[in-house]
């Protein structure tokens, strides 16, 4: 009875101070975002990796996690507030993953879906948080500051929307030669070569680790004699106009807005005598995810905001493009391609 009376007094505190309705919202929006943070910060960790086998109590998990076991009492801790949240389930001192969105998101088709996880705790929760400090400094990031490999597997999510971006430039039949700036993990490459038997590609990547995954993947694909990934920047390969197609996916951004036609002009130069080059790219004010993205580009060295589609589609024709195509890829207006062929 006094548990009673002290609970209402509380509730009429709450009430006279406006704030029951902000406080259930805040603790509705604090799970969403506590639950989201500890799956991506699992994810990335392979505490999911190591429990999907079966339960295991937190000294066996100390090993695989790299726990130093002086802090076994915290790892618990760290356990328990997984089980809170959801995430989790503990029996008789052992672990198991109790969640079915995580269940779900360890089966391999769905890869890339659990990949984005650790991307918004890795990449995009990062910047948000650093940005007025770095604002106050004048420093922006790097590039190198975003876990590439993290970036790689989540940028994955893209490949429905690139796939069908393809269907406009290759032609089920008859050879085709392809430049894929920025190849990941491969994703699209296996999906161009779907397309077209006669289909050949060179991958280029920056980062040597994402290169690797990808030769790895078409090696497992079946497809070494058709592909081939070289590591390095792609502006600096010698261009000898010997491609059909080039094709750059959700990475046009990674270059200064200030410099896109220039880029897309020294890109002509590998293309065959009217080879056409394919732009994907999520594009500005289209959603929350496109607006994380965006202040990622607009706050890193080098890189750029993401592009409206008019402004894609200009920066094409001024850089020599002809029959310049726009495309979107989805009903939300967030993911577009944008089709060129060589002017001369």
């Amino acid at each position: 009875m006094q548990d009673r009376f002290h609970q209402v007094e509380t509730l009429k505190q709450l009430t006279k101070r406006g704030w029951l309705a902000p406080l259930l919202n805040l603790n509705r929006a604090g799970t969403v975002f506590l639950r989201t943070s500890y799956i991506g910060i699992c994810m990335h960790t392979g505490l999911f990796d190591a429990l999907k086998q079966r339960p295991m109590r937190a000294d066996e998990l100390a090993g695989p996690l790299g726990i130093d076991p002086q802090m076994a009492d915290q790892l618990v801790e760290w356990l328990s507030a997984g089980v809170q949240l959801g995430v989790l389930g503990e029996r008789n001192g052992r672990y198991r993953i109790r969640s079915r969105e995580v269940r779900r998101l360890l089966r391999p088709g769905l890869a890339p879906i659990a990949a984005f996880y650790e991307e918004l705790v890795y990449v995009e929760l990062p910047v948000l948080l650093d940005t007025p400090r770095s604002l106050r400094s004048g420093k922006l990031f790097e590039v190198a500051d975003a876990d590439p490999a993290v970036v790689a597997r989540a940028s994955r999510l893209s490949e429905p929307f690139i796939s069908s971006a393809l269907l406009s430039v290759v032609e089920p039949t008859g050879p085709c030669r392809v430049l894929e700036i920025g190849c990941g993990t491969g994703g699209n490459i296996l999906a161009a070569a779907a397309l077209n038997p006669d289909l050949t590609v060179v991958g280029i990547d920056l980062d040597a680790d994402v290169a690797n995954l990808a030769k790895a993947n078409i090696a497992e694909a079946g497809l070494a004699s058709r592909v081939e990934i070289e590591v390095g920047d792609a502006l600096e390969r010698p261009a000898q106009a010997d491609f059909d197609l080039v094709t750059l996916h959700q990475n046009i951004y990674y270059f200064a807005e200030d410099a896109r036609v220039d880029v897309l002009g020294k890109l002509a130069r590998h293309l065959k005598p009217g080879g056409q080059l394919l732009v994907t790219t999520m594009v500005r004010e289209s959603g929350p995810l496109s607006g994380a993205l965006n202040l990622w580009g607009a706050m890193t060295k080098g890189a750029s905001r993401l592009p409206l589609p008019d402004e894609l589609a200009a920066d094409l024709k001024v850089a020599g493009y002809r029959d310049v195509r726009v495309i979107a890829l989805d009903g939300f207006g967030q993911f577009y391609a944008f089709v060129g062929r060589q002017g001369d």
